[in-house]
């Protein structure tokens, strides 16, 4: 089991935090000692009037601004200068903090009698290349909780960008569809873990990149426990089961985070995970919003960040991507990717003549295919849109058929094409996500159905709901 002193495995001296007391709430609430008071067993769970005591180096300030900056520009989302960070280990803490300002203001569904506080852990992972590299987390944890055993879901959240000032940890205080899947997910009563998993080179598109720092984002919040919240025990054992759970973008870290575990996380062992929307191989997923482009023009976006993310984290693809732009700079590079947005056609020759070279087909087999580097060990559910406009159901039920040829325990899920309106991705994302959390509560609950199950239907085995 993980212990307070794994978690803090290359930090030098103590520094304590204080965090600001709630907000008084207006309604009248339970007693805590009645409703929120954990079991005998387990210690006192932190709260907003108590300190929480890390031991960090003397750089690594835990006193966050008082409000956000944008990753680019906030010094904090680097390893502290005098941290031996490469020595660290995959999900080791290398700095700890309260988020900035009020990371939870505007999130949805909260129950104003809990309270919740929300933190920044910047951890040490791996990238595509198998090199070290560090990512950062968010942790909402609640106040107070009730009877153990405790679940945690790390939710992936879709950023799709190649640009680090759009990870979730900064767009936590803007995104109301980030919020709102936060929300949904803290009303449950689950503790909510929300990687950063494209890494510090906003590497969108990188499955080996977005797996490894989802996972060892998943290290790093149990190795801060104390600190973030989660209960246990006095001889360090976790009352506490975690899951993942992804749709679009996020179910690609999802899926390779599932597929990676048993051979880079064996430590880990999962109650389950959800995927939604999945697109399991990249290329084919590039060309089928190319091709909707006249009907569904808002996707425009994901083809240069997915190319644009791709080649932040090779620079053999970044070199190719000039090239076929005349370009002798990255940064040039990018913003002449930008502009193409307005240029459909031009953008569309570059994808092409980008993903057709030798070089980059060989990068997008090996990191931008799912079902190549394992099979999941944990339950997972699968839900799509048959209609879904940037990924084939023919993709992911290849993938399907090919993980229950080897005993994986799945339940597929896929939404006709007429129960999702005018934009099937969107609307499968919105609806499909609420239900899969009903699928993720049976998997903490061990109720979940067993073996390979397909339906083509727009109804599910379980009602329609955002309660337990």
């Amino acid at each position: 089991m993980h212990s307070i002193l794994r978690a803090f495995p290359v930090l030098a001296s103590i520094a304590s935090v204080v965090l600001a007391a709630p907000t008084p709430v207006t309604t009248a609430c339970p007693s805590a000692s009645t409703v929120y008071a954990p079991p005998s067993s387990l210690p006192a769970i932190p709260t907003l009037a108590v300190a929480i005591t890390c031991s960090l180096p003397p750089s690594a300030s835990t006193t966050p601004p008082s409000t956000p900056l944008p990753p680019s520009g906030d010094p904090w989302y680097r390893p502290p200068d005098n941290v031996n960070w490469l020595a660290a280990q995959p999900g080791d803490i290398l700095r700890l903090r309260p988020a900035p300002g009020n990371a939870i203001a505007n999130l949805k569904f909260l129950d104003t009698c809990v309270g919740f506080q929300a933190y920044n852990i910047l951890y040490r992972t791996t990238d595509s290349h198998y090199k070290p590299t560090w990512a950062v987390t968010t942790v909402i944890a609640p106040l107070h909780v009730g009877d153990s055993p405790h679940s945690l879901l790390s939710y992936q959240h879709p950023y799709d960008s190649a640009n680090l000032d759009s990870s979730p940890s900064y767009q936590i205080y803007k995104d109301s569809s980030l919020q709102t899947a936060i929300g949904l997910f803290l009303k449950r009563g689950w503790f909510v873990n929300v990687p950063d998993y494209e890494g510090p080179n906003a590497a969108f598109g990188s499955g080996v990149m977005s797996g490894h720092a989802t996972l060892d984002s998943v290290r790093a919040a149990l190795n801060g426990a104390r600190a973030v919240g989660v209960p246990v025990g006095a001889r360090g054992e976790m009352y506490l089961k975690y899951a993942m759970y992804g749709y679009s973008g996020g179910s690609f870290a999802t899926e390779w985070a599932a597929e990676l575990q048993v051979q880079y996380a064996p430590d880990l062992r999962f109650a389950g995970a959800g995927i939604g929307g999945a697109y399991p191989n990249i290329t084919s997923a590039l060309a089928k919003i190319s091709s909707n482009l006249n009907k569904y023009p808002a996707y425009i976006g994901h083809l240069g960040n997915i190319t644009v993310g791709i080649a932040n984290e090779n620079e053999d693809a970044q070199a190719v991507a000039m090239a076929a732009l005349g370009k002798t700079s990255w940064a040039d590079t990018i913003q002449a990717v930008k502009d193409m947005n307005l240029h459909p056609d031009a953008l569309q020759k570059f994808i092409n003549d980008v993903t057709q070279n030798p070089t980059v087909r060989s990068i997008l087999n090996r990191d931008g295919m799912m079902g190549y580097h394992g099979v999941p060990q944990m339950p997972l559910l699968i839900h799509r849109a048959d209609g879904d406009q940037i990924s084939s159901t023919s993709d992911t039920t290849k993938l399907y058929d090919e993980y229950c040829g080897v005993g994986a325990n799945i339940y597929y899920h896929i939404t006709p094409t007429e129960a999702t309106n005018s934009d099937p991705h969107y609307n499968e994302g919105y609806v499909g996500t609420i239900m899969a959390s009903e699928g993720l509560n049976q998997m903490f609950k061990g109720t979940f159905p067993k073996g390979c199950q397909t339906e083509n239907s727009a109804n599910w085995p379980w009602p329609f709901t955002l309660l337990n």
